[in-house]
């Protein structure tokens, strides 16, 4: 989910060519997944997490909790909040082969951190770096859902200081924003997978799919179209899927696994992010005091 409203090392900044898109938004193929080890205390967060992308590189092998490049995203598994410690350390126990964290400017100080809402959020909120840094040794693809896209410089450079693999890296922004700060990304990070929304909050028709191709075909290299599940109409499927995966999201539905059936049937061949609820989010009590919290932190 936008706001307008994330292997190989990080290429050279000197590259300036513009990469041709790409439909799957992968690479070559790596070898068939290894079962995927049952995680032990030292997985938590706070204490030294296992190095999967490396014991992978040395058993040439992975596990599938792992994202590698060439693995369709059609098999994305996505933990669609790792916002704070809590959050993150439940999803290092799923079985989520993807991270989505929020990103915004905290809320008394000028440091990047990892939150959804503009409030506080309940829980132990992380700075950009403890998750890149804590996402990387993982082996799991990170995406970065941008809600403050005026904070892309300092975003930027601290993806490509901790050194995230460019075919693990998924950035996330709204239409008008990936328009502004999508050449930049695609410069540094060529190799990176955009998720590119659409210009609209209403049904994707021929219209609205025509500028998201407009847009991928500016952009280059490899690109998801993202939208809520229920967005995309036929025309619109069959026109971007010319051009890239499609993936969506959504929560509050009653049976998310016969809707994503049902999309895949349509012709959804990207991530699909669905859930009758999202686990992490708060009840109407907890954002209540979240509310009084940021209140009190913006007067003091």
């Amino acid at each position: 989910m936008a706001s307008d409203r994330v292997s190989r090392p990080a290429a050279s900044q000197t590259q300036t060519a513009t990469p041709t898109a790409t439909p799957t938004g992968s690479r070559p193929a790596a070898p068939s997944p290894a079962p995927a080890p049952a995680p032990g205390a030292a997985d938590r967060f706070g204490t030294p997490a296992p190095d999967r992308a490396g014991q992978g590189v040395k058993l040439g092998s992975h596990n599938d909790n792992e994202w590698w490049a060439g693995r369709p995203l059609s098999e994305a598994r996505n933990a669609h909040r790792t916002n704070t410690k809590e959050q993150f350390d439940a999803a290092l126990h799923s079985n989520a082969n993807w991270f989505e964290g929020d990103v915004r400017k905290e809320i008394n100080s000028d440091r990047i951190e990892m939150r959804h809402d503009t409030t506080h959020e309940t829980g132990d909120n992380m700075t950009l770096h403890e998750w890149l840094t804590a996402g990387v040794k993982t082996g799991r693809g990170l995406k970065l859902d941008v809600k403050e896209p005026d904070h892309m410089p300092e975003i930027l450079d601290e993806v490509e200081k901790v050194g995230v693999p460019q075919d693990r890296l998924m950035f996330n922004l709204g239409f008008g924003a990936m328009d502004k700060w999508g050449p930049e990304i695609r410069r540094r990070f060529p190799d990176a997978l955009l998720a590119l929304n659409p210009p609209t909050s209403g049904t994707i028709g021929k219209k609205e799919a025509e500028q998201l191709v407009d847009q991928a075909q500016r952009l280059g290299g490899p690109v998801t179209f993202e939208a809520h599940y229920d967005q995309f109409s036929d025309d619109a499927i069959a026109l971007l899927r010319q051009h890239g995966t499609l993936s969506v999201w959504g929560d509050g539905m009653d049976d998310p696994r016969g809707t994503a059936e049902d999309l895949r049937r349509r012709g959804v061949n990207g991530m699909i992010d669905l859930a009758s609820h999202y686990p992490g989010e708060t009840g109407a009590v907890d954002h209540a005091k979240n509310w009084v919290k940021t209140k009190l932190d913006e007067i003091f």
